[in-house]
């Protein structure tokens, strides 16, 4: 997958090294690549003259649908419903911390962030911050623990954004399992693994590494069960 963010003129490389796409229209753009692949597109606008719509065209080797989620993230999939990337949740800030109302908006595979800056009394330059990323997981690793497999597994930074559980059980647990046969063949060996993995899921804020432990009992009763204290660390089917 691809994206025409339609930089606007010529490039000025600033001290940092940082390409800098300078506009005759009273703003800036900085892309900011990171090392999971995920990529910052960074727009300062200067004044109150600068537009209040960018747009992103999204490429893939096959059609993409955009959708845009309860908290404003944008999901995108391929034609067959598959993971293939996201837009984590927009923001806008002004040269004072304040927040400036900002929206995503989609029409086919065209996403485009509107800032409302003209709407009210802000400090400028205003930095927005579309925030792009397809790998889920940054690392994977299997090891023994307590005699049997242990699968660990780390948000990337794109992954650590998502606040909706959901995305990580539809398109997280594919993605671990595409990472390798090994790691396929460890995750669906017993059904504890899948039900720690959606335990980790609802708790990724504070989970740090996922590890999840192949000698933890299969659940007889849902893992939400207790969760307070066992945190996905279960020892019984029915219990803690």
């Amino acid at each position: 997958m691809w994206i025409d963010a339609a930089l606007p003129g010529p490039a000025t490389i600033a001290d940092e090294g940082t390409a800098v796409f300078v506009s005759g229209e009273e703003y800036s753009v900085a892309p900011l690549p990171h090392d999971d692949g995920s990529v910052q597109i960074i727009t300062v606008l200067d004044s109150a003259a600068a537009p209040e719509r960018f747009d992103y065209d999204f490429s893939s080797t096959s059609n993409v649908t955009l959708e845009i989620q309860e908290d404003g993230m944008v999901v995108i999939l391929d034609d067959a419903g598959g993971f293939v990337g996201g837009v984590a949740s927009p923001w806008a800030f002004d040269a004072n911390g304040v927040s400036v109302p900002t929206h995503f908006e989609v029409s086919g595979a065209k996403l485009t962030q509107v800032v409302d800056h003209q709407s009210g009394d802000f400090v400028y330059p205003i930095s927005a911050d579309p925030y792009l990323g397809q790998n889920l997981w940054i690392y994977h690793t299997i090891d023994i623990y307590n005699g049997q497999q242990r699968v660990n597994l780390r948000l990337s930074g794109f992954g650590t954004t998502i606040s909706q559980p959901w995305i990580l059980i539809d398109y997280g647990w594919p993605e671990a399992l595409n990472r390798s046969p090994l790691m396929n063949s460890v995750l669906t060996s017993k059904a504890t693994m899948r039900q720690q993995f959606d335990c980790h899921a609802f708790g990724s804020a504070f989970a740090g590494d996922w590890n999840l432990e192949k000698f933890r009992p299969n659940r007889t009763v849902v893992w939400s069960f207790g969760v307070a204290i066992h945190r996905c660390n279960w020892t019984t089917p029915d219990q803690y």
